[in-house]
C-alpha cells in the first residue's frame, strides 16, 4: 500500500469519518475514495488538495510521511519505562489508577459486607416483633420508632464505612490541591469525624460513578 493511500485511510479513521461523510464533505465518489484507500487509485492534484483540506493535513506532506509509522513509533516511545512518567497526561499516572482501584475494591467488599452483616442482624425481624418493641420501650410513633430503631442498629457500621469513603475522598483531592494544616483544626476534632462519616456515606455512590468514569476515560 502507498504512503498516500495508509495516510488517507488513517486521517480519515482519526477524523471519526466514515467514506460515505468523507465523500459528502469533498464530492468525490464514494467509490473513488474507497479505491485511493485501498492503493487501486491514485488521487489527482485537485483531489488531493479536497481530502487533505477536509482531513486538515498539509497536501505537501500528505505523499512524504508515513502517518502509520509516526504514530506506531510515537505510541511506542510513550509506553518505554524510560519515558512513561514524561507522559501521564495520556497513559494517566499508575499510582493514581491503583487508588481508584483500591478504592472500588474497597466500597465493593465494604458494601458486601455491610449487607452480609445486616442480613445476618435483622434475620427473623418483622413488623410484629417491631411493634412489640415499640409499645415496650418508645414513646414515639410507630413510622418514628422504626426509623431510630435501623438508624441506631445500622449506625456503627455504616459510620466506619464512611470514613473509609471519605478518606478516599479527602486523599483524592488533597493530592491535587495545596492544604496547610492549623493547629486550631484540632478543635474541630468532633465535628470533623461526623462531617466525614457524612460526607463517607453520602458520597459514597457518587464518588464510585466518579472513579469508574475515570477509569474508563483513562482520566487518572
Amino acid at each position: 500500500m502507498s504512503i498516500i493511500a495508509s495516510n488517507l485511510k488513517l486521517l480519515r479513521e482519526e477524523a471519526s469519518l466514515t467514506i460515505e461523510e468523507l465523500s459528502e464533505k469533498t464530492g468525490i465518489n464514494v467509490s473513488l475514495i474507497e479505491g485511493f484507500e485501498n492503493n487501486k487509485y491514485v488521487p489527482n492534484e485537485y483531489q488531493l488538495e479536497i481530502l487533505c483540506k477536509v482531513l486538515k493535513m498539509p497536501a505537501d506532506e500528505i505523499g512524504e510521511r508515513d502517518l502509520v509509522l509516526e504514530r506506531k513509533t510515537a505510541t511506542s516511545k510513550m509506553r518505554s519505562k524510560a519515558n512513561r512518567e514524561n507522559f501521564n497526561w495520556y497513559f494517566g499516572d499508575k499510582k493514581r489508577f491503583m487508588f481508584y482501584l483500591g478504592y472500588v475494591m474497597y466500597f465493593l467488599f465494604g458494601i458486601s459486607i455491610l449487607i452480609w452483616y445486616y442480613l445476618y442482624k435483622f434475620e427473623g425481624l418483622t413488623m410484629d416483633s417491631l411493634r412489640v418493641l415499640w409499645m415496650q420501650t418508645s414513646s414515639l410513633g410507630f413510622p418514628g420508632f422504626v426509623i431510630q430503631f435501623f438508624i441506631s442498629q445500622t449506625r456503627i457500621g455504616l459510620s466506619i464505612f464512611g470514613i473509609g469513603v471519605s478518606v478516599f475522598i479527602l486523599l483524592d483531592y488533597f493530592s491535587r490541591h495545596t492544604f496547610v494544616f492549623r493547629i486550631w483544626y484540632l478543635f474541630w476534632f468532633t465535628t470533623i469525624i461526623l462531617l466525614l462519616q457524612l460526607i463517607g456515606i453520602f458520597g459514597s455512590i457518587p464518588y464510585f460513578i466518579y472513579v469508574i468514569c475515570r477509569l474508563i476515560k483513562r482520566k487518572y
